[in-house]
């Protein structure tokens, strides 16, 4: 695939002589930003018809920012996305497709619908999903063969992740979640009224503010937190075994036991 890598003589995407190829990019190319120019990038104009095959924000673009909340860079689908650097990126995609956004550095990804990468792996950074963003199939924090980071993520709106994977980091969401891992020292605020499917945990905290019923919860360890919610809930199915703890337990009715619990449940 062609490389077209950004030069940056203006701050606008669609002047011609911005980019190396001496054209605008089109389907199929390869669009690099690193050190070749650390110019940001302040007119985006609309892209949303085009379908690169690849976006890499190098580590050498430095902290200069893409797009504005107003005029984010929004492409039609890509099927790879790598950010690595430490600027302000406003990034989308007009349709959900198979496709993978990895985030890897420290830095402020504000995320675009209405479509949505199929799966986003956030290492480091604080990454944004606006509420006009569709359905996220996977979401992971410092999962597998990752090192353990401050990653953040906000998600916001009222659709659906199909499954979190945390390790690490923090996630303050809105959105309906069908399935959940939480291990080591990850944290999750569940907000709104959308519920949350099957939850594991084997580490790390849910503060559950949340007004909806959980399906299914087996916690080996970690802290569940309904200490703050503001209607009493239902869990179908628990499962609590220790070093797993319940903070809250006056504010939640369990359906199913599922087997004894050994875990402590706190008032």
């Amino acid at each position: 695939m062609p490389q077209v890598r950004w030069l940056g003589l203006t701050n606008d995407y669609n002047t011609a002589s911005n980019w190396d190829s001496g054209a605008v990019p089109i389907d199929a190319d390869d669009i690099i930003f690193d050190e070749t120019s650390d110019q940001p990038v302040t007119s985006v104009g609309d892209q949303t018809g085009v379908t690169p095959n690849s976006v890499f924000i190098a580590a050498g673009y430095g902290d200069s920012s893409i797009g504005s909340s107003g005029d984010p860079l929004v492409y039609l689908t890509v099927p790879e996305t790598i950010i690595e650097s430490t600027g302000t990126i406003h990034y989308g995609l007009t349709t959900s497709a198979t496709n993978n956004l990895t985030l890897s550095s420290d830095s402020t990804v504000i995320l675009h619908g209405p479509g949505s990468p199929s799966n986003i792996f956030l290492q480091q950074g604080n990454l944004t999903i606006l509420a006009d963003v569709g359905t996220v199939s996977n979401l992971e924090l410092n999962f597998i063969d990752r090192p353990l980071t401050d990653a953040v993520c906000n998600v916001q709106g009222t659709g659906t992740i199909g499954f979190l994977f945390a390790n690490a980091g923090v996630v303050t969401s809105t959105r309906n979640i069908t399935g959940m891992f939480i291990g080591d020292i990850a944290s999750l605020i569940q907000l709104g009224d959308q519920p949350i499917g099957t939850l594991i945990m084997f580490g790390g905290s849910l503060v559950y503010k949340s007004t909806a019923n959980i399906t299914f919860v087996i916690a080996m360890g970690g802290l569940l937190d309904f200490s703050e919610l503001t209607k009493d809930i239902t869990i179908s199915t628990l499962r609590l075994r220790r070093p797993g703890t319940i903070l809250g337990n006056s504010n939640i009715t369990v359906i199913t036991g599922f087997g004894p619990s050994t875990g402590e449940i706190l008032p």
